[in-house]
């Protein structure tokens, strides 16, 4: 005897169940439900996203790979573009998910081919393809300039998980990542960049040395006293393991930057004089001879060497310097004849450094409101940019010293590094879009086409924003720095003037009036001096012409007002 319909399905369906499958509630619905009111949507069996046929997207697959075979990059991503969006079951799927991220890559779609890359590294090391997407997604890395988008993907895997060609660069990287990471606080990211840090292996020194400079770094970053030794330590780590670096400008570098750090140490720990002897360790030719010099004059100064200070702050004031922006150099100039109570001088700096100053404070004043939000301020940064790479004039920046000093203070808001990869990233994905514009019509209305743009364009706005955000705290900063120094300034001139009252009464108690002695103008009044210098070292009186190699090696010779 034939059973019922009803029965026949209730055994269908239980042999379905065993297999491991499920009915969704709306498929119970079609089957079940007595009221003659059609639910809505599709009738009969529903099986929601699961895929049955493993053999999906063969077809596409197949083309796929011949006209990739033939370089025909564009065509072959739409092939496997249809595999990855139709067949997510299919065996094809992983295989297709690789091959899109490598087709978009032949055709310059780097940031494109990095979201597929990175989609792969997402699904784990289960993913067949995860160590070659790993490697692609560093080699597009480089060439972006931006590893932040990958990396936070990579925290849940086993270091065993990586490529071993590319593991002590991941560590490194990794662990840069998480300690530049802004949005978690201190307590967090410092342990977890520090134990990455800490595996990257001696063996690989071009990583070795920059992860011992960070981890000197985050030792210095620590409010306790007894990791100072091991920052230094880990400065000189850096610094003698950029020694075996093969890349002559990454070794120089690196090995300068593990000096600065332990001289910045000796600095910090008051020990004035080896922080003076680990800065003249930074070679003349370096583009940090200059920031050395600088740091250095603070040291003496420290130390009471009120003449080395006044030294190098005649070197950082010759005509080949005249482009760099060192706004403290004038209070250590005055606080150094301060010192020596050459009130009269000291007045006068201080005069020279508010006229000076106070105009640039106005001007980046006006900068800042003349661009309120971020995308503004990275328009007006992007003109002013491409009129330096042009050599374009710019209208009174020559004649006016004011925005002279402007101009050397957006120097600087441009050499900074995260800006200045946030300026070639934006430019990258401008260079995408034009490729995609550049392409065929078919390509561009495609589905793959239309996402494509649309992420760029997304990820062009998300980061004209950060740009903007970045060179209007880097401007703010110069802004507040100098309102600060400002402030010193005029209570250095405050301090002046007390100084000078005090001076005019003890005088006047002592003997009912005072005098003031006038220096000679004539040659028979002037004093003779004589200057000591090493053995292979000329004395030579500077004539008011500046040789550039005597750059650094200025004295500066004040004779002290002070009547104590």
């Amino acid at each position: 005897m034939a059973r019922p319909l009803w029965k026949r399905l209730a055994l269908f369906c239980g042999a379905l169940m065993g297999l491991g499958f499920t009915f969704p509630a709306q498929a119970q619905l079609d089957i079940f439900e007595n009221n003659n009111q059609e639910p809505p949507g599709r009738r009969g069996f529903t099986f929601g996203p699961i895929k049955l046929n493993k053999q999906a997207g063969s077809r596409e697959m197949a083309r796929g790979n011949t006209f990739y075979a033939d370089k025909n990059y564009a065509a072959a991503s739409l092939m496997f573009y249809r595999v990855v969006k139709d067949a997510a079951g299919s065996r094809y799927f992983q295989a297709a998910q690789f091959q899109l991220a490598l087709s978009l890559y032949r055709m310059g779609l780097f940031h494109a081919a990095l979201d597929y890359f990175t989609d792969i590294i997402r699904a784990g090391a289960s993913h067949r393809y995860f160590k070659r997407a790993l490697t692609y997604s560093i080699t597009v890395s480089r060439k972006l300039q931006n590893e932040s988008m990958f990396l936070g993907k990579l925290r849940s895997f086993n270091v065993s998980d990586f490529p071993n060609q590319y593991r002590d660069e991941l560590l490194y990287l990794l662990g840069k990542y998480y300690y530049l990471r802004e949005d978690l606080s201190l307590e967090k990211r410092l342990p977890l960049a520090q134990r990455l840090l800490n595996r990257v292996r001696s063996q690989k020194p071009e990583f070795y040395a920059r992860a011992q400079y960070i981890l000197g770094a985050i030792y210095d970053t620590s409010d306790r006293k007894e990791l100072a030794g091991k920052s230094a330590q880990a400065f000189k780590r850096a610094a003698r393991a950029a020694m075996r670096i093969q890349d002559k400008e990454m070794r120089q570098r690196v090995f300068e930057l593990g000096i600065m750090g332990i001289a910045r140490i000796h600095y910090s720990a008051k020990h004035f004089g080896g922080a003076t002897y680990w800065y003249q360790a930074i070679p003349r030719n370096s583009p940090r001879w200059l920031d050395a010099l600088f740091e250095m004059s603070w040291a003496f100064l420290r130390r009471g060497k009120y003449e080395e200070t006044l030294g190098i702050i005649h070197t950082l004031r010759s005509p080949y310097f005249k482009n760099e922006y060192y706004p403290e150099v004038g209070i250590l100039q005055a606080v150094s004849f301060f010192e020596r109570c050459r009130y009269t001088e000291v007045k006068k700096i201080v005069q020279d450094y508010l006229s000076q100053y106070r105009p640039l404070v106005a001007s980046l004043n006006s900068f800042l409101q003349r661009n309120p939000n971020d995308e503004a301020m990275y328009k007006a940064l992007s003109e002013l940019r491409n009129q330096q790479e042009e050599k374009t004039k710019v209208a009174g920046l020559e004649d006016d010293p004011s925005e002279q000093m402007f101009q050397r203070i957006l120097n600087l808001t441009f050499q900074d590094k995260p800006l200045q990869v946030l300026f070639s990233y934006i430019k990258e994905l401008e260079s995408e879009l034009a490729i995609i514009q550049q392409s065929s019509q078919a390509w561009q209305q495609s589905a793959i086409g239309l996402e494509m743009a649309k992420r760029l364009r997304e990820e062009r706005i998300k980061k004209i924003k950060e740009a903007g955000a970045r060179a209007r705290e880097r401007i703010l900063k110069a802004q507040t720095e100098l309102q600060g120094l400002i402030g010193q300034a005029l209570k250095i001139q405050y301090e002046t003037l007390s100084a000078q009252k005090e001076r005019i009464n003890k005088a006047a108690n002592e003997s009912g009036g005072f005098t003031m002695r006038v220096k000679g103008k004539k040659n028979e009044d002037r004093k003779l001096i004589s200057v000591s210098v090493a053995d292979d070292y000329t004395f030579w009186p500077f004539q008011n012409e500046y040789w550039i190699d005597e750059l650094g090696y200025y004295r500066y010779r004040i004779k002290g007002e002070c009547h104590r």
